[in-house]
């Protein structure tokens, strides 16, 4: 019979840095796909709005661009704990999401007429793009900063060390001290 390991119970830490970055490149290859995408259907509201050629890119950065400001802002305003900045951030975060993710599904609703299966799978899918920008900005967010308390916690834990260590090396001396007084 073998004892060797198998690796079967071995597991990645949540902490482990090539998860992490997996994470972060991820969220931002999934952010940045779907803020093309919306963007692009924003550029053919433009069009609806009658704006000259030269301006259109402008509506798409005025509903997609706050999306992901707010998911971002979001983050300060929670580590610095404060309650109406990020209650205004996250109310109007979703408002410019689901103004992002209507003006992306009609953009598709009116190319395909919704016709078919899937026409409606395509505006559907279409109007989920700025949902996908707002919630991996505030992913990422999170992924990238320190919970609050991480810092104090690390000192906790260093100072606690400290004194272990002191009352160990004096343990150490009085147990030396003994050791030499018997014999």
């Amino acid at each position: 019979m073998s004892t060797r390991r198998t690796g079967a119970g071995q597991r990645v830490g949540g902490d482990h840095p090539a998860l992490h970055w997996v994470s972060v490149a991820g969220t931002i290859a999934v952010a940045m796909s779907s803020f093309a995408i919306s963007f692009t259907a924003l550029l053919e509201v433009a069009v609806w709005q009658h704006l000259p050629e030269r301006l259109r890119f402008m509506t798409a950065l005025e509903v997609d661009l706050p999306i992901v400001v707010t998911g971002a802002m979001q983050i300060v305003f929670k580590h610095r704990e404060q309650a109406f900045p990020l209650w205004v951030t996250r109310v109007f975060g979703w408002i410019v999401t689901a103004a992002s993710a209507g003006a992306n599904f009609w953009v598709t609703a009116a190319a395909s007429g919704l016709v078919t299966p899937e026409d409606w799978i395509g505006a559907c899918f279409h109007g989920f793009a700025p949902v996908s920008v707002y919630v991996c900005t505030e992913l990422l967010g999170h992924l990238i900063t320190r919970p609050k308390g991480h810092a104090t916690e690390k000192r906790r834990i260093a100072l606690e060390h400290k004194a272990l260590t002191a009352q160990v090396r004096a343990l150490t001396r009085q147990l030396r001290a003994a050791q030499t007084e018997a014999s």
